[in-house]
């Protein structure tokens, strides 16, 4: 027994100075976190494996990389330069890589984004300042993509435009398109053109066939193609669907409320701040601005699908709070079968959004919670909380004054984004759009547990008083 108390005695000072390590690494990778935003949404250990992997980013390991990029799988490298090997003052020898151009990202599935702009790596080039650079890049890219698609559906034959892009230049694209055909629908009504919508409907429905017999034909060697063309034609399905639905709303005008309920996606040329194109998503009277991170092709074709369909109140309620505040509260369970959680994925998807989901039941401490979402202010991502009344009261502390200064911001009543104990500055790319942006979903926070609609009845006093507001 005194043999196993000693052991046991050994084993908890070893813990207790394991995480003093720990917590000296963490403080000590802070100056990381602060150069690179994306790094936020790294825990300790993984960017301690950032952190080895140095200026060369073939060393970057997968799993870190997608953390920082959800889209991203892997890097296209090219080596431009040789690696330089010297004796460092300690004695020993020194790798220094040559210069790296990082070509282009590949998806999970084998998609292929090349970037517009090489972004350079290797040599005396950090790992936060290449991360920084390809965040950048690969945003800039997906806008020029989808600017070639949407050039490519005017001047390309047919649905010629459809392949190579992107799935997610598509879709949007598709989306762009279709809004404008409605669009200009609607306006042939008011201006006394009867059949402009059954024309529409018509039109719907001979797209929808000239796209079943491509998809149709589609080998399973090209994954590529017939994801592409399955999102297209359930997308294209929704749209006849909403065609009918303004035919038997009897819909007179762009501004009718069938319409004006839908989800709709609007291009414009020159429309930010700095003069670059830049992509809205409507719903009502509100916006959000679309944010060109790059998703991937997992899933994203379904997302789109899912939000081309006849909008719910809980779509149209969810994007007007997000444009509001950049704060949304969502049921457990939405539309019958639908959850919370997938609606802001699809939304998230929409928007052109990186959606962090955190679970709460597995409850992040206060300090790693802070840099989460620190980190998703700074790109414009979204954070989509689930189970949060399960947090720990410091973490549910600080979540608290992250939401009261995110509604603050957003409505105008401060001039600066305090988040994580930090004050910050939203993105260029995101005006318009909430807090710059950045957007934080409470899923299964306001369920009715009390019959009374209210926020439910299990969750703490804090959260209660920051969403209050929003039921």
């Amino acid at each position: 027994a005194v043999r196993w108390g000693g052991a046991l005695h050994d084993a908890a000072a070893i813990d207790a100075g394991l995480a003093d390590v720990r917590r000296a690494c963490g403080e000590g990778l802070a100056p990381m976190r602060d150069r690179c935003a994306r790094m936020n949404l790294l825990g300790d250990d993984e960017l301690l494996r950032a952190v080895a992997a140095g200026a060369d980013p073939a060393q970057m390991p997968r799993d870190v990389l997608t953390a920082m990029f959800s889209g991203v799988a892997a890097l296209e490298l090219e080596r431009r330069g040789v690696d330089k090997t010297e004796i460092g003052a300690d004695g020993r020898l020194h790798t220094t890589p040559g210069t790296i151009a990082i070509m282009a990202v590949r998806s999970h599935e084998g998609e292929t984004l090349h970037l517009v702009v090489p972004v350079m790596a290797g040599g005396d080039v950090p790992a936060t300042a290449w991360v920084n650079n390809l965040d950048t890049g690969v945003s800039a890219s997906m806008r020029d993509q989808t600017r070639s698609c949407l050039r490519g559906v005017a001047s390309r034959p047919g649905h010629d435009w459809i392949v190579g892009g992107p799935l997610q230049a598509v879709c949007l694209v598709d989306a762009i398109v279709w809004t404008d055909a409605v669009h200009g629908a609607l306006h042939n009504t008011s201006r006394g053109k009867a059949d402009a919508l059954r024309t529409l409907q018509q039109a719907a429905a001979q797209r929808l066939q000239a796209l079943a017999a491509p998809a149709a034909r589609a080998t399973a060697e090209d994954m590529a193609c017939r994801r592409t063309y399955a999102a297209l034609v359930t997308a294209s399905v929704y749209h006849r669907d909403v065609a009918a639905r303004l035919i038997r709303a009897e819909a007179t005008s762009p501004e009718s409320f069938e319409w004006q309920r839908q989800l709709r996606h609007q291009w414009e040329e020159g429309g930010d701040e700095t003069g670059r194109a830049r992509c809205l998503l409507r719903c009502g009277p509100t916006a959000l601005t679309y944010g060109f991170e790059y998703l991937g092709d997992r899933g994203v074709g379904a997302a789109f699908a899912a939000t081309s369909k006849p909008s719910s109140p809980s779509t149209s309620a969810v994007v007007g709070a997000l444009a509001a505040t950049g704060l949304a509260a969502i049921d457990s369970v939405v539309g019958g079968s639908g959850t919370g959680s997938d609606l802001a994925h699809n939304l998230a998807v929409a928007a052109g959004r990186a959606n962090v989901r955190l679970c709460c039941a597995v409850s992040p401490d206060a300090r790693r919670l802070a840099a989460i979402m620190s980190g998703c202010a700074q790109i414009g991502a979204w954070v989509t909380l689930e189970g949060a009344a399960a947090l720990a009261p410091a973490a549910l502390s600080r979540l608290a004054q992250d939401l009261a200064t995110v509604c603050a911001f957003a409505s105008g009543r401060s001039e600066t984004l305090s988040v994580g104990g930090r004050t910050l500055h939203p993105p260029a790319n995101s005006s318009g759009s909430g807090a710059g942006g950045f957007s934080v979903l409470l899923v299964g926070v306001c369920d009715d547990r009390t019959g009374g609609g209210d926020v439910g009845a299990a969750a703490p006093a804090p959260l209660k008083a920051a969403c209050t507001w929003l039921t």
